[in-house]
């Protein structure tokens, strides 16, 4: 093609081989059905009023047969799975340059006659099954597709018959079919020769059934391969009371555990009978039920002193209900669960006692008795006069503060949950209730000298969360002015307790001046009885003192320890100076794991 598209009035002379082409007069040369006779060396004269140009040559070669491609697969053949005895087809697509020769083969081995692009199997045996390619050849080369597998299904056998059963009004009702080869089976079920809408599994349940239910169901499975009809079944009503309810076939067992501990207690049941219905369950505790605990097993993640108890379940049915024997869960636990300080209180001198709350949050009652105490001293015996209470958190802050209590009816109702001792609405005695975790000090000021009393209770129920430990500091006298702290441990198993009597220390560790310089610890049941004492600690207790976290004295100290095992109970432990000292001491009772 030749243009100039800056002037007007061109002619055109198209040549080949400078040879003019009759009519080949325009700017364009089209050549149509090219013979090997149109090769050449092609130009154009072009003509207008100024003058003549010719174009370059351009050489035009025709081969004398057009180009031959190998074949190439465009459309693999499929994947097929089939019943025996139905229908298969493979079939390739192809480009490249015809014509083909196809050759289709199966695991490698031609299959006679099977010459075209499809391969066609008009009924399929089990011996069809295997893998199935193709190769396509053309005079320039070959391709094979990729192999495709044929399955064959084969007829299935029905190997669980749906059986006779009788039933009770209101039971779920269930008739089964099973299969040898259950691959692509469908089901359809009839109920008196009506096909049931939507009864298209193995299993037929009837909910809540009714007399209308009662009658002759069969079912047909089918397969690619083709249909079977199950034997007929009758559902029938059952004599009243003549279905049994559950029957258990695993009885929850006992469980010892510690504290914490994950429970789980499980029963195994059967319905006997087709009647039986479906199984409900509900677990009980020493005869209370349990709320939501309505499955099979019952699962207590962490097990605490009040889980433990009786626990049966009962199981029922539309036919009734059975319950499962007793099974006894013991929770081995124990935990301090009030700390009580007597002293000769001075205004000039704070009562302090510490706690620690470990293992989550819980409530404490905390007291400072003083005018109460009158009733249980002589008259002319002096009491404390108007003590106030001071709480702090771990970092000194102060976060709750009480001068006389004023019988709120929270503090009221807190002391008798506790079994505290009662006081006057009136009395200028100090308490306070809040939810603390982690440790606490609390500090006791008086205005009058006289006798005092602080106590702490766990007011929360449940062991996760746990006085770990209790503590007291105060000036210890010769004679009646002793350290007594007394403590109790509730809960059912004994209990490992580090009991210290510090005074060398607080000097030593913490720069306070005026301690104890040789304190005596000395643990006693509630009637009196002396358990334990100690005067100088051991440095074998080094490792309890870690495990607790409690600080270690000085190698050599006088400081006095003691690690003993107590049951549940009420107990003291006395702080005292040897050799009749006096000085600041500080009693410690540490919950040992």
């Amino acid at each position: 093609e030749a243009r100039n598209a800056d002037a007007a009035g061109f002619r055109y002379q198209w040549r080949r081989d400078s040879v003019n082409l009759p009519g080949a007069t325009a700017a364009t040369l089209t050549l149509t059905k090219v013979a090997p006779a149109a090769g050449g060396s092609y130009t154009v004269v072009v003509t207008n009023d100024v003058g003549t140009v010719t174009s370059s040559p351009a050489t035009l070669t025709v081969s004398p047969t057009p180009p031959q491609f190998a074949p190439q697969v465009t459309r693999q053949p499929a994947d097929a799975l089939v019943g025996s005895g139905r229908p298969a087809t493979f079939e390739v697509g192809v480009t490249g340059t015809p014509p083909f020769l196809f050759q289709w083969q199966k695991d490698g081995f031609l299959v006679a006659g099977a010459t075209a692009s499809a391969l066609d199997i008009s009924r399929t045996a089990s011996a069809d099954a295997g893998n199935y390619t193709v190769i396509v050849t053309n005079a320039v080369g070959a391709a094979t597709s990729r192999p495709a597998t044929l399955a064959i299904i084969p007829l299935h056998k029905i190997t669980t018959q749906p059986a006779d059963t009788p039933f009770n009004v209101g039971a779920t009702a269930t008739l089964t079919v099973g299969v040898n080869d259950a691959r692509l089976v469908s089901y359809q079920w009839y109920h008196n020769q009506v096909m049931l809408e939507g009864a298209t599994s193995g299993t037929l349940v009837i909910p809540n059934a009714t007399a209308r239910n009662a009658g002759f169901y069969y079912a047909f499975a089918t397969n690619p391969a083709g249909s079977i009809v199950t034997d007929i079944a009758a559902l029938y009503l059952a004599a009243p009371g003549s279905l049994p309810p559950a029957t258990i076939t695993a009885q929850p067992a006992d469980a010892a555990v510690a504290a914490g501990a994950l429970v789980t207690l499980s029963v195994a049941a059967t319905a006997t009978g087709l009647g039986s219905g479906t199984l409900a369950y509900q677990w009980f505790r020493d005869g209370a039920p349990l709320p939501g605990a309505t499955a099979a097993t019952l699962v207590l993640p962490a097990a605490a002193a009040a889980d433990a108890g009786a626990y049966t379940v009962v199981i029922t049915n539309n036919a009734g209900s059975t319950t499962s024997r007793a099974a006894q869960l013991t929770v081995a636990d124990s935990r301090i669960i009030n700390l009580s300080v007597r002293a000769k209180l001075a205004p000039d001198r704070a009562l302090i006692t510490g706690f620690v709350m470990g293992g989550g949050e819980k409530s404490v009652l905390l007291r400072a008795s003083g005018p109460a105490l009158q009733p249980f001293f002589p008259a002319d015996t002096p009491v404390a006069g108007d003590p106030a209470l001071n709480l702090y958190d771990a970092t000194s802050t102060l976060v709750q503060t009480n001068d006389n209590w004023g019988g709120t009816p929270v503090l009221t109702a807190s002391f008798a949950s506790v079994g505290a001792f009662a006081w006057s609405p009136a009395s200028k005695d100090a308490a306070l209730v809040r939810p603390v975790n982690g440790p606490y000090t609390a500090h006791v000021a008086v205005t009058t000298a006289g006798i005092g009393l602080v106590e702490i209770y766990d007011l929360g129920a449940g062991s996760s969360a746990r006085l770990i430990n209790v503590s007291a500091r105060y000036q210890v006298t010769p004679g009646d002015g002793a350290l007594s702290a007394g403590f109790v441990i509730a809960g059912n198993t004994e209990k490992n307790l580090l009991i210290r009597g510090i005074g060398p220390a607080l000097q030593d560790l913490f720069g306070i001046p005026g301690v104890l310089a040789d304190p005596k610890v000395e643990i006693f049941r509630a009637d009196g009885t002396k358990l334990a004492e100690n005067d100088n600690w051991d440095a074998a207790l080094a490792p309890v003192f870690t495990q607790v976290g409690a600080f270690a004295p000085k190698a050599g100290s006088k400081d006095a320890a003691l690690t003993v095992r107590l049951a549940p109970g009420a107990y003291s432990a006395q702080i005292s100076g040897v050799g009749a000292s006096a000085g600041d001491a500080l009693v410690e009772v540490y919950e040992v794991p």
